[in-house]
């Protein structure tokens, strides 16, 4: 049996603000506007974005794919994005019932729909109308403990 190990070291350079300069172009104020492919979860090619007057992010390409952000009244917050990552347009919509930042619920597009369940310990499962009623539930730390869809008798089927 031999023992075989692989090391793999990359190495980045950074600029006075701690910024990394290795692939990356930043601009005059020090938000990254190319990221380079060898950093992307893909890896295939660079992502370039573009931001809001705010510093939000406007827009991110990566080759074909890309996704456009448009701010709600209150600007510090997420109206709506569009994606073309399945070669379609499908936008989605984030629908607020306060002030805070995050969405009562969303519109995911195509006639669908999800919803954030808060519990004590925060987030405790999910509402999606992907493929029909789905009730996801989660533990504290996040992962999910169990489904079930709901028939459109209001009863529910474990999964």
């Amino acid at each position: 049996m031999s023992n075989t190990s692989l090391a793999l070291s990359k190495g980045w350079e950074y600029d006075s603000a701690d910024r990394s300069t290795t692939g990356y172009t930043l601009d005059a104020f020090g938000r990254t506007t190319v990221a380079p492919a060898g950093d992307m979860p893909t890896g295939a090619v660079d992502s370039q974005m573009t931001y809001h007057v705010n510093d939000m992010v406007r827009s991110i390409t990566q080759g074909p794919r890309a996704s456009t952000y448009t701010l709600d009244a209150l600007t510090d917050r997420y109206r709506s994005w569009t994606e073309n990552a399945s070669g379609t347009s499908v936008t989605h919509r984030n629908h607020y019932g306060d002030d805070g930042d995050n969405p009562s619920w969303a519109e995911e597009g195509n006639g669908n729909f999800s919803r954030g369940i808060l519990g004590l310990s925060g987030m405790i499962g999910t509402f999606a109308s992907s493929t029909g009623p789905v009730w996801v539930v989660t533990n504290h730390p996040g992962d999910h403990v169990a489904g079930m869809v709901e028939s459109l008798t209001g009863a529910c089927l474990h999964q």
